[in-house]
């Protein structure tokens, strides 16, 4: 199989594998980490790379904890969640905030999603 060939083949197998996953996410964007801080109106989470993001949070926002309904109010610091979100022009806006167990400070646990075991 010559180059073209292969290149080519690379393509239509990363098209096939990647594109569920887009179209079965609606084009969100999802922010994995902990809450640094929380309010009514934004959530600011440190990801998993260690950059905070700001999320807006309106009426429509759900919040789970543990797979039951919460609120915002009940975000706190040092909660690991998993944000979907919309992007509306450079700002994201929260969909869904599933919230698990809380951050531990000793590493090996980036793997635990919130909820996840």
């Amino acid at each position: 199989m010559n180059r073209r060939h292969l290149t080519r083949a690379l393509v239509a197998l990363f098209a096939v594998v990647a594109a569920p996953a887009v179209w079965a996410h609606g084009g969100q964007e999802h922010v994995m980490g902990t809450v640094s801080s929380a309010s009514a109106t934004q959530l600011v989470v440190k990801t998993t790379a260690g950059v905070e993001r700001t999320v807006q949070l309106t009426a429509d926002t759900k919040v789970e904890k543990d797979g039951e309904p919460s609120t915002a109010a009940d975000l706190q610091p040092g909660q690991r969640v998993v944000v979907h979100t919309r992007k509306q022009g450079d700002a994201l806006t929260a969909v869904l905030i599933k919230t698990g167990v809380p951050h531990r400070s000793h590493e090996g646990h980036e793997s635990r999603a919130a909820g996840g075991k």
